[in-house]
């Protein structure tokens, strides 16, 4: 609009538009330079840093050598990994919610599910967790060091940032996801609109009809446009309203169990962004309304910031649980009748809930809430289940799976907790894991 209006100035003043063209030029060289100026201060990556495999490179490989089957003589299981976002484990719902959930839990162990009732996340975030658990590595050693020092100062800029890589590089290409590819596997999972499981949007519709992702909204609140983040907010609201929440976990349920009848063998990794919030379930299961106050922007610090939040959360979390159980029970029995009990079935929670969650302080976090996972195994009766214990923790999962499965030898790793702000900068938090009040 600048632009349109000194043309016009100048036009109307008989000038030369060549002065205004040698400004917007100046102008233009100087922003680029800002841009490019941080990626050339901080030099080259160095060539000696980790990175993810390709399929022909450790570990992916050496799993490939060590599996003792032949993929090409062999029925292949179909593998399911349906993450449900911040599901506790049942002992944590006991003592933080004083709902029991052994009804649940004892479906799912009636069923053949093997149910570690102590596991934990090694992670408390979605991002950190998956990349972690996909790769069946730590992420010290797993991601490149560079990755922190190139994030932005910034919190929220900081947080996107390393969600973006970890989505890009280590939960959508994961070893997993190589591993499955290099034995013919059918890869099928669904979007869930968040950053970490969000598929590219490949239309212009698609991407105009979404709200803004945290780091769209990280970016904008760096640039002029801050002050109409709100009403950005408010549309995003809009949509929950327009598109409820509750529609869209009842329709990935359903996709989830018309993949059941898709031919094999295929690899199947559903996130579930409930019973995280916005709470969309009352406890037989139907819809209630979204309750804006709470649910006005995604990031936690937001929500703690407005009076009441905690205590609203407490109550509303449980319901909201039984209903998606409600309906959970009716997805897995149909997977399992799809398959005939012949599929790999891994129910898992990426982290626990956030009541006693610090956002600056690991000293002051109820780790046990926090990482506290509930994390339930289906093999067949054919597989062995070596390796499946009342405490394994996320990073363990495949590694026990492939073990059992497939015939691999990978040692399992010790099971640990770090505790971080979203981004790489951890602190060990192992020792705190068991409760007291147990």
């Amino acid at each position: 609009m600048l632009y349109v209006f000194l043309t016009l100035v100048i036009r109307r003043t008989q000038s030369s538009l060549l002065n205004i063209t040698i400004v917007l030029n100046t102008f233009g060289a100087v922003v680029l330079a800002l841009a490019v100026m941080p990626l050339i201060l901080a030099g080259p990556a160095s060539p000696n840093a980790s990175r993810p495999e390709t399929p022909d490179e450790p570990p992916v490989h050496e799993w490939l050598q060590s599996k003792n089957m032949d993929p090409l003589n062999t029925d292949l299981p179909d593998i399911y990994y349906i993450v449900l976002d911040a599901y506790s484990r049942g002992d944590v719902l006991r003592s933080r919610f004083d709902y029991d959930n052994s009804d649940f839990l004892n479906w799912l162990e009636m069923k053949g599910f093997f149910v570690a009732h102590q596991s934990h996340s090694n992670y408390a975030w979605t991002h950190l967790s998956l990349a972690s658990t996909l790769n069946g590595e730590y992420l010290d050693t797993l991601v490149p060091q560079q990755v922190q020092s190139m994030a932005p100062e910034d919190f929220s800029l900081r947080f996107s940032f390393i969600k973006s890589i970890l989505a890009d590089e280590f939960v959508k290409n994961s070893r997993v996801h190589r591993f499955f590819s290099s034995l013919g596997y059918r890869i099928i999972s669904n979007d869930t609109g968040y950053a970490v499981t969000r598929k590219a949007s490949t239309t212009l519709t698609a991407a105009l009809s979404r709200p803004l992702s945290q780091f769209e909204e990280a970016l904008a609140g760096q640039t002029f446009v801050k002050p109409l983040i709100p009403i950005f907010r408010s549309w995003a609201l809009l949509q929950e309203l327009q598109i409820s929440k509750f529609d869209r976990i009842v329709g990935t349920l359903a996709d989830l169990e018309e993949a059941a009848d898709d031919a094999g063998p295929k690899f199947v990794f559903y996130h579930v962004v409930s019973p995280h919030g916005p709470f969309c379930f009352d406890d037989e299961g139907e819809m209630i309304p979204p309750y804006p106050l709470y649910d006005a922007s995604p990031w936690l610090q937001d929500k703690f910031a407005v009076p009441g939040y905690v205590d609203w959360f407490t109550e509303n979390y449980p319901p909201n649980l039984a209903g998606l159980n409600h309906r959970l029970k009716e997805t897995f029995q149909s997977i399992l009748d799809s398959s005939a009990g012949n599929a790999i079935v891994i129910i898992q929670a990426d982290h626990g809930t956030h009541t006693g969650f610090d956002l600056q302080s690991a000293a002051n976090t109820d780790v046990v809430e926090r990482f506290g996972i509930l994390n339930a195994v289906y093999l067949p009766a054919a597989i062995p289940r070596d390796g499946l214990e009342q405490t394994m923790s996320s990073v363990n999962t495949f590694r026990v799976v492939f073990n059992n499965a497939f015939g691999l030898d990978l040692p399992l790793l010790e099971n640990r907790a770090y505790y971080s702000i979203g981004d790489l900068d951890f602190v060990e938090v192992t020792d705190r894991l068991h409760d007291p009040a147990d």
